[in-house]
């Protein structure tokens, strides 16, 4: 047992296979062993990013406005891209599972209650104290008309996942990892996968186990399956069917600022450590009835700074970060690599910085000293900073639902790449700039400030259109349902074609919600480990063909 590199053992036998080694992966394989299970996780890169051998370009993104690059929106490593993520948490909201009549082409098979035992669990894979999301601050609690402060959004003290879980993952006695293998076909007969096809360093093996889980993340799991439907057309749905559709992540950026009455009241809205000594932070968002009276797709705010590359902010710190995440090599040390291009965006006037840090010289080493303590001298690091300022004025932040569209889709080429053609909609930004409507009235309703937006009313859904990208929340290809023909998977996350092949993929998604979907796909991933060790119990006794490497 343990971590090797290479194919696994002639001979070896599994009671599950878990094929990606992410965040989601791990926790499933590490619950399916705490559950009985002997578990064998496959994963196509090395210890870290940097330690993978050789591995074929993954595809093509065919607007690369919309859709980031793939060498950040994908990572091959133990751990995998909780090495870029920021760390982020929190659950989808119970509304994300109803079908909604706004949102076309929706609905969950199962509801919030399926997976709310999980959340617990999940906090404790994912390192981020408990799962615990509703503040007890009384602040702001003066904003009504359907606009609330009171969501927690939390954050992982470590983000590398597998450096939390990397001594349990070593010793146990039952679960083996094998890194630099690279899963790349599947053999099925009878509505089963017989047998998985892997390679490494040029040796090639068919590696069986009772039950298989595709957790190569949203664009990985659908790459494999999308090769399997291309050697045989009726999988999945057929060409019709929803496999690689549906692709949805989320619209985020900013067009307001928001202008307190009290500038002290910003420091209710920035992070602070709780009592589980983890990083946390309110965010603003709008009941139920309240998208529904205006049509608003589900969406979430918070309180940030002025984008840091427009240098007429005239912050000496700002600026100096601006310059620190302009050099890449210092930058990925600060931030992860999708962060930092955010913030970096297109380019900056480096003189107008540079004299911003020469303006402010005492004020910028003090702030700079106590950013990089608290992210680099303390535990836990300290995901992000809000710098105070005297008038009040703050950049608003958005993170909002996208709409699932068949359009917009993920599909192999015939030199066997991925073709990534990821598409936002009028709808989605309409609804950003309808929601940010609404928090304007309700600021202003409350005395607490009002929203400056940064262009005017006939230019707003225009500048959201600019904004939307993603691919880093790679969700809906491989979509829940009940229906083969317009889903991939059921209730339990099984393939519709196959008894014994599974996916945990924030993939499955049939909705996006406002919530970063790390959290929601994790709690999902223990619900199947669950479900998994059930089916093993029930099969006990049984006669059982040999499940091993061969």
């Amino acid at each position: 047992m343990g971590i090797k590199t290479g194919l696994p053992d002639t001979g070896a036998q599994y009671d599950l296979c878990v094929v990606g080694a992410g965040p989601i992966g791990l926790s499933v394989a590490m619950e399916a062993a705490e559950q009985g299970l002997s578990v064998l996780v496959l994963e196509s890169g090395g210890m870290t990013p940097l330690g993978s051998a050789a591995i074929p370009t993954y595809g093509d993104v065919i607007d690369e406005k919309r859709h980031s690059p793939l060498d950040v929106a994908i990572c091959r490593a133990l751990g995998g891209t909780s090495w870029f993520w920021g760390g982020r948490c929190l659950p989808m909201d119970a509304l994300d599972y109803d079908r909604r009549a706004h949102v076309p082409n929706s609905g969950w098979p199962i509801g919030p209650d399926a997976l709310e035992p999980y959340y617990a669990k999940a906090a404790h894979y994912l390192d981020c104290g408990n799962d615990n999301f509703v503040s007890r601050s009384q602040d702001w609690t003066q904003l009504g008309d359907g606009v609330r402060v009171g969501a927690l959004e939390r954050w992982s003290r470590t983000r590398e996942i597998a450096n939390v879980h990397a001594g349990h993952l070593t010793s146990s006695s039952r679960i083996t990892i094998c890194l630099d293998v690279t899963v790349d076909g599947l053999e099925t007969t009878a509505g089963r996968v017989t047998a998985l096809s892997a390679s490494s360093a040029g040796a090639s093996k068919l590696i069986s186990a009772r039950n298989i889980v595709l957790a190569g993340g949203g664009l990985g799991t659908a790459k494999l399956l999308l090769e399997h439907q291309r050697h045989h057309p009726a999988a999945f749905g057929g060409p019709d069917g929803a496999l690689g559709k549906y692709y949805m992540g989320h619209t985020f950026g900013k067009i307001a600022d928001i202008v307190l009455a009290n500038p002290e009241a910003a420091q209710s809205m920035d992070f602070y450590l709780d009592d589980t000594g983890t990083w946390v932070r309110r965010r603003i968002d709008i009941a139920p009835e309240a998208q529904a009276e205006d049509s608003i797709l589900n969406t979430a705010f918070w309180v940030d700074n002025p984008a840091f590359h427009d240098h007429r902010h005239k912050s000496g710190i700002l600026s100096a970060v601006y310059l620190a995440l302009s050099v890449p090599p210092i930058g990925r040390k600060l931030l992860s690599e999708a962060i930092r291009r955010a913030h970096v965006g297109t380019g900056g006037n480096y003189g107008r910085h540079i004299a911003n840090v020469a303006l402010h010289p005492l004020s910028t080493a003090i702030s700079a000293w106590q950013i990089l303590r608290q992210r680099y001298l303390e535990k836990p690091r300290r995901p992000g900073f809000l710098i105070r300022n005297k008038s009040g004025r703050y950049a608003l932040s958005y993170h909002g639902e996208q709409l699932p569209m068949a359009e917009s889709r993920a599909t192999l080429g015939s030199d066997g790449r991925l073709k990534v053609d990821l598409r936002f909609c009028e709808a989605d930004a309409v609804s950003i700039v309808k929601a940010h409507d609404r928090v304007d009235r309700a600021l202003r309703a409350s005395g607490l400030g009002y929203l400056d937006y940064h262009i005017a009313p006939e230019q707003r859904v225009a500048a959201v259109l600019e904004q939307a990208m993603d691919g880093f929340h790679q969700e809906g290809l491989m979509r829940m349902g009940t229906d083969p023909a317009n889903s991939v998977v059921d209730a339990d996350c099984r393939v519709h074609d196959f008894d014994n092949l599974f996916i945990a993929s924030t993939g499955v998604f049939p909705t996006s919600g406002q919530a970063n979907p790390t959290f929601t796909g994790c709690a999902l991933g223990l619900r199947l480990a669950h479900h998994l060790a059930g089916l093993s119990r029930k099969a006990a006794g049984a006669e059982e063909p040999s499940y091993a490497a061969q």
